[in-house]
């Protein structure tokens, strides 16, 4: 049997995608590799090499296009004129949710263009984002150059750029999205042949996003569900490359035959028979097969995600435990409406303290034995959506938990762009509106601080400093104050006559006016909104001194907003 063992360790990949390395494993999907290298073919014949692989979760898009695709690609000749294919795989919430940066970077890799860093061109990735940024290719165009000297002039190079699961790119600031697309559409007017992949459930928001529109109908591939015979391959090919056997039961069915029925009749099979099929191998007896008493163990293929992850979570400290709802909070977003499924999200692992019970119910979920979460740059997420769905604890505390995490959603769009929002007039306009918005967000931070982020917190907490400031002026005073300022823009002059409090010198001194009543009923006023940050003294400490000395005051930000609010007739 040892002569026949052409792959060593594990021949499956669990919950996780299949590489571009693991394509001599990757089964089952012959026909549609085919039909995509086809389809991208065509697309760059007519200038257009976009391709949007959709399908629904679990339908194995990943598996498709980098095992598949980006591995057919890499041969020689197969692309009619490619003699050398580089490729760079980015997700949206790479690099921190700095998908630019992220493709910058990867642009440097091992598979991308090396060559940038090189002599003569010497470039460094903070140099490539920002001509990408600004649409230019021209450093790209040089190192495809580079890569062309080493071809023969019958031959030419390709870069293929990679944007996996691209519905993460809806959950970004505007800015970054359009940043990303400003390059790719540079990169695409070059030649460079742009793929992602997108859940089906994702398609109609993605079409009216400004991304949407550059994936036409005719660049679309509807990635569908495996034959019987494809799950068959799927299930026996890579098992036969390492070695391994299939145990039958008393019936004289064999466990891969079992597996493949079992697969067909769930739809949403193929992620839960990778975590079984990875399962059975760490089970394997000493002769390579795998057992039927093993299969039953795990749950079959229906429990097996589930069952393993409660058996970790068994394992732990109560307060691990406990820390579940905070820890599905940062790595699952639920969508608007009551049917909406949750969807998995990266978080920094930094976001969990050091042995915090959230650390330690998030290292063990990452153990390699159980390997439900994945970490890769600083950043966790769950192995596969299946975890959230076929695991009953998460889906149950997903559940209760619903109404709070879609807030959590809705505000961490909101805080993006106030934070995206350099002038300080414009973002005072974004902060939370008075009423259940503020009031819901208040709640939230009061029992759910520890799943916010920094950036949520203080949208918060600045809004209610608004609220608590504004209270402390009427409306009617606040009619009154914009009385005195023709513009938001407007210093208002002041002199002695406003200030009625004055040393004995000074109200000896015929050189300074007395207090004019008028006068000292608007500058009460003026004290007033100074006190609730509306107002404040110009080149002076306090506005006594600014009467005193005959400067002026000016409104602050909050001011100028307020002013416009009553400008408008909105107060």
């Amino acid at each position: 049997m040892d002569a026949e063992i052409k792959w060593t360790g594990s021949p499956f990949r669990g919950l996780a995608s299949y590489g571009v390395d693991d394509a001599p494993i990757f089964f089952g999907r012959t026909r549609a590799q085919l039909r995509l290298r086809a389809l991208l073919e065509d697309r760059a014949a007519a200038k257009r090499p976009w391709v949007l692989v959709t399908g629904t979760s679990g339908s194995g898009k990943s598996s498709l296009v980098l095992a598949g695709l980006l591995a057919d690609v890499r041969k020689p000749g197969l692309v009619a004129g490619v003699g050398e294919a580089r490729f760079v795989v980015v997700r949206p919430s790479d690099a921190g949710g700095d998908p630019l940066r992220a493709l910058a970077r990867g642009l440097f890799g091992e598979k991308g263009l090396p060559e940038l860093a090189s002599p003569p061109l010497l470039y460094n990735p903070e140099q490539i984002g920002r001509l990408l940024a600004a649409g230019s290719v021209r450093a790209v165009a040089q190192g495809l150059a580079a890569v062309q000297t080493q071809l023969s002039e019958h031959y030419r190079p390709l870069l293929v750029v990679v944007v996996d699961q691209l519905e993460e790119l809806l959950r970004l600031s505007a800015p970054r999205c359009d940043e990303l697309v400003v390059a790719l559409e540079s990169l695409s007017a070059a030649g460079v042949w742009i793929v992602a992949t997108i859940r089906a459930d994702f398609v109609e928001e993605l079409d009216r996003h400004t991304l949407g529109r550059r994936f036409d109908d005719e660049g679309r591939f509807l990635l569908g569900l495996p034959t019987y015979r494809e799950l068959g391959q799927i299930i026996t090919r890579p098992a036969a490359l390492a070695g391994l056997s299939w145990d039958t039961d008393e019936t004289g069915m064999g466990l891969d035959e079992e597996l493949q029925r079992a697969a067909l009749r769930d739809p949403a099979a193929l992620p839960l028979l990778g975590y079984v099929l990875e399962q059975l191998w760490h089970r394997r007896r000493s002769n390579g097969a795998l057992a039927f008493e093993a299969y039953r163990a795990l749950g079959a293929l229906e429990g097996a995600i589930g069952r393993r992850a409660e058996e970790v979570f068994q394992t732990l400290p109560e307060a691990a435990q406990l820390a579940l709802p905070e820890v599905l909070a940062r790595l699952a977003i639920v969508g608007q409406g009551d049917n909406a499924r949750p969807v998995a999200e990266s978080a920094a692992i930094d976001r969990f303290d050091d042995e915090s019970p959230a650390r330690v119910l998030v290292d063990a979920l990452l153990a390699p034995d159980a390997r439900l979460l994945v970490a890769s740059e600083g950043t966790i997420r769950v192995a596969h959506e299946a975890v959230l769905t076929h695991w009953p604890r998460a889906a149950a505390q997903l559940e209760t938990d619903r109404r709070d995490i879609q807030l959590i959603v809705r505000l961490r769009e909101h805080a993006h762009r106030w934070l995206a929002i350099e002038d300080e007039q414009q973002r005072l306009s974004l902060l939370l509106a008075p009423g259940l918005p503020l009031t819901e967000a208040e709640d939230l931070l009061a029992h759910r601080r520890d799943a916010l982020d920094d950036e949520i917190v203080e949208l918060i907490e600045q809004s209610a400093l608004l609220r608590r400031e504004h209270r402390t002026v009427s409306v009617d005073q606040l009619r009154e104050l914009t009385k005195h300022f023709a513009s938001p823009h407007d210093r208002f002059q002041l002199d002695p006559s406003f200030e009625s409090e004055r040393t004995r010198e000074q109200l000896e001194d015929a050189s300074i006016p007395p207090p004019d009543l008028a006068h000292t009923v608007v500058f009460r006023l003026l004290q007033e909104c100074v006190m609730a940050n509306l107002v404040r003294p110009v080149d002076a400490p306090h506005m006594w001194h600014a009467a005193m000395l005959r400067k002026s005051c000016e409104l602050t930000p909050l001011g100028k907003y307020y002013w416009r609010l009553v400008a408008d007739g909105k107060l």
